[in-house]
């Protein structure tokens, strides 16, 4: 069918012709993810896990996982996490593909203390 469709055969031609350029650009791609993995473990390793209880109001008392255990919760650890540079890899990858981005967000706003405003510093 190719063969016979002219235009059919120039785009596929040119398709296979960029494909030595297309994996100097995946590969480059991958190493800067790989890049922002590992910051992304530096950060945020084990900080995306949470506990998982049935009344939410005794989730101000909860800090640790040893507190959720002993409260009757469930400390939760997340398929979305920095918690090695193969995770990492896997939820930037996700965040990319804007699918479940703002899941991982959350986690992320979650995982730091709040700030309670901005201090200057003194010169």
């Amino acid at each position: 069918m190719i063969s016979r469709n002219k235009g059919m055969k120039l785009i596929v031609n040119a398709l296979l012709s960029s494909l030595p350029s297309m994996t100097n650009v995946t590969i480059v791609c991958c190493l800067f993810l790989l890049i922002f993995a590992i910051m992304g473990v530096d950060w945020f390793k084990g900080q995306f896990d949470f506990c998982e209880m049935e009344d939410p109001d005794m989730l101000a008392q909860v800090i640790t996982s040893e507190d959720c255990i002993r409260l009757g919760g469930e400390w939760v650890n997340p398929k979305e996490t920095f918690d090695n540079s193969l995770l990492g890899f896997r939820t930037l990858f996700e965040m990319m593909s804007t699918e479940g981005w703002i899941d991982i967000m959350n986690a992320g706003i979650d995982s730091v203390n709040p700030v309670d405003g901005l201090q200057m510093q003194p010169k």
